[in-house]
């Protein structure tokens, strides 16, 4: 199975979109996403509730359909700098992918 990086602007036109021809796709690869994405998703969920064709309602379902199948990797596993406040999450649990490449490469396993 191949794994990937999703970036904020391709959720965010899934989303949009609301179609379900991405439930296989996200179904049968490994895809990841940063931390940074839900800042970003969040800064424009206006937008994307605005320029959806999805009543509100079933976009809520597909957006938690589309997050079932990602893993948010914390800005931690991949930013150089420690975080100043101290974490609780192992750091075996965290795969360790610096840097983070664009999405559409196949996600090297540094691990």
């Amino acid at each position: 199975m191949l794994d990937y990086i999703l970036d904020a602007n391709v959720l965010i036109s899934m989303m949009i979109s609301g179609k379900s021809a991405y439930k296989p796709f996200l179904a049968y690869f490994n895809f990841y996403t940063p931390e940074y994405s839900l800042t970003e998703i969040t800064k424009y969920e206006k937008l994307i509730f605005d320029k959806s064709q999805l009543k509100p309602s079933e976009l809520r379902q597909y957006i938690l359909m589309v997050f079932e199948q990602i893993t948010v990797v914390p800005k931690m596993a991949y930013h150089n700098k420690p975080s100043k406040r101290r974490s609780t999450l192992p750091m075996a649990l965290i795969p360790r992918m610096l840097p983070i490449w664009p999405w559409q490469y196949k996600l090297k396993r540094c691990f």
